[in-house]
């Protein structure tokens, strides 16, 4: 599953702090939690990544529960470690190859030049 820059953006805070408040998610998002939830937690709670965390509050014996913020589950942390392994294993080859053509550039660029052609004109 891939999500957009934003959500992403979130679970990587969850990853690295565990837990979030809804002003710190807020701030990520752009949305205010509080009022109505963003498409970005409902999509993380849909694949199961993240869950909320709630207080319980009593008022005039009734007992009433408010999300408070949200923490990441284990299926979040696998898939943005494996969205870190996925990322590496594609940079890493590319860097490898990229630096053998700059450096197999650099050393025709050398014989040419100490062979007295400059030029790329063929002789």
């Amino acid at each position: 599953m891939m999500f957009d820059k934003t959500t992403y953006k979130l679970l990587t805070a969850l990853y690295k702090k565990g837990q979030l408040s809804l002003k710190e998610i807020d701030a990520i998002t752009g949305k205010r939690e509080e009022k109505e939830q963003s498409q970005y937690i409902t999509a993380l709670l849909i694949a199961k990544y993240i869950s909320s965390v709630s207080q319980i509050t009593e008022e005039s014996e009734i007992k009433a529960e408010h999300t408070i913020g949200y923490k990441i589950n284990i299926e979040g942390k696998a898939y943005v470690e494996q969205r870190r392994r996925d990322g590496r294993n594609f940079w890493v080859p590319y860097a490898i190859t990229t630096f053998i053509a700059v450096l197999s550039l650099i050393v025709a660029l050398m014989q040419s030049i100490s062979s007295g052609c400059v030029c790329f004109c063929g002789s």
